[in-house]
């Protein structure tokens, strides 16, 4: 149960950021410069991404949140890269009905983004929001205390998520993922496990991109 606690609170959170970010409402037609951001992308290099991934398949999964660095990439296949740390605990794969959880991990992690295809787009031309189909591989290196797993007190995760974005033009732009993929676990006790991660991402700081106003 606590894991779909986990789940729910953090749906939640994005609107709640989203709310907090989003683009007031125009008043009366003012000068250029006193314009409300246009969607064009943000010229900011470095942002945040923040939020929970759990694990399933097998008895025992590492379920727990997590908290990213993002940082902007050019003249190469992914659009940005993120360094960062998870936390959580082991819990049963039957938590939901008999519940149970054991042992607790600090996790380094680091992924890159990679946008597939824009599958299309809703909202106004002057303020649109795009919904893409995106790639994340993922490394990390997880620290275990009274892990029930077979990896013991040290394990490596490689993953390969696959899922839904949706956001801004950017890819610093505030965005809402929804990614899932195989994971694999080593090297002691190598085995399998499917990952599904929700995250949200933001930029921090850079001066926004302006467009002149419609006549």
């Amino acid at each position: 149960m606590r894991r779909f606690a986990l789940l729910a609170l953090f749906v939640l959170l994005p609107a709640t950021l989203m709310a907090q970010y989003g683009q007031p409402g125009r008043g009366p037609r003012r000068g250029f410069d006193e314009e409300n951001q246009d969607t064009t992308p943000s010229t900011a290099t470095r942002g945040y991404q923040f939020g929970v991934t759990t694990f399933a398949g097998g008895t025992w999964q590492p379920s727990g949140v997590e908290a990213q660095m993002l940082f902007r990439t050019h003249g190469v296949p992914f659009t940005n890269v993120g360094i960062g740390l998870r936390v959580g605990s082991f819990i049963q794969n039957q938590a939901v009905l008999i519940g149970g959880s054991q042992g607790f991990f600090a996790a380094a992690m680091a992924n890159v983004r990679m946008p597939l295809v824009t599958l299309w787009m809703v909202g106004s031309e002057r303020n649109p929001t795009f919904v893409r189909l995106e790639a994340q591989p993922e490394l990390v290196a997880s620290l275990n205390a009274n892990s029930p797993m077979g990896q013991g007190s040290t394990a490596l995760i490689g993953s390969f998520l696959l899922g839904f974005t949706v956001g801004g033009r950017g890819p610093m732009d505030q965005t809402f993922l929804l990614l899932a993929g195989p994971a694999w676990f080593g090297p002691k006790a190598s085995e399998w496990h499917a990952q599904v991660s929700m995250r949200f991402s933001a930029p921090i700081g850079g001066r926004p991109s302006r467009t002149p106003p419609p006549n």
